[in-house]
């Protein structure tokens, strides 16, 4: 009976505690807390495409990441990548010559990420992230993305992140003149970031 009414005692004092006490009693890991907000930059150069006689030049891509941790090390993230992405194509038109436009296209993708320690340096993880997701471009077409990922991150003092991302590989897809068209890219950022609570 008295382990019982302990027992009951400890946990009507954890509720009352409320989230702080509970978030001092969880394992930190090497984060300040559960959020990350990050920045990324980089080139973006198309490996494949079916995507007619036009040909697409080194375009820029920038994401503002959001993501939450979603296991008690603070180690596996589901995140919002939203990207911009700033292209540049070449079109061999009038012949002999060409031309040069410019397009723009919006990424909205869902990110699963998992943080794995390197033990050797305290604060250095490597990681694989996959998205996937909706892909609007500014001239009206609609497509896809689905996006296999490599980086290394360095978090400073539990807040700061450092990271770039060597590998990625966005396969992007959509409709156009009823035929749909795929591009292989392949990308390498750079970022900095945080976490907090």
């Amino acid at each position: 009976m008295g382990v019982l009414r302990a027992s009951l005692t400890l946990a009507i004092l954890a509720v009352l505690a409320g989230p702080a006490r509970a978030e001092f009693l969880e394992p930190q890991g090497g984060k300040l807390g559960p959020y990350m907000l990050n920045l990324k930059i980089g080139p973006s150069v198309p490996y494949y495409g079916t995507y007619g006689f036009r040909e697409t030049l080194v375009s820029l891509n920038m994401q503002v990441e959001f993501a939450i941790a979603v296991d008690r090390n603070r180690n596996v993230y589901i995140g919002i990548p939203i990207q911009v992405q700033v292209e540049r194509e070449r079109y061999p038109f009038p012949y002999p010559g060409y031309q040069i436009f410019y397009h723009v296209k919006l990424i909205f993708p869902l990110s699963i990420q998992a943080d794995i320690p390197i033990p050797a340096v305290p604060g250095l993880y490597y990681y694989p992230r996959l998205s996937a997701g909706y892909v609007l471009y500014i001239d009206d077409r609609h497509g896809g993305a689905v996006i296999p990922e490599i980086g290394l991150k360095y978090v400073l003092r539990q807040r700061l992140n450092f990271g770039i991302e060597p590998l990625s590989l966005p396969m992007l897809f959509y409709r156009e003149n009823n035929t749909t068209m795929v591009r292989l890219e392949y990308r390498a950022l750079v970022y900095v970031g945080m976490n907090f609570r």
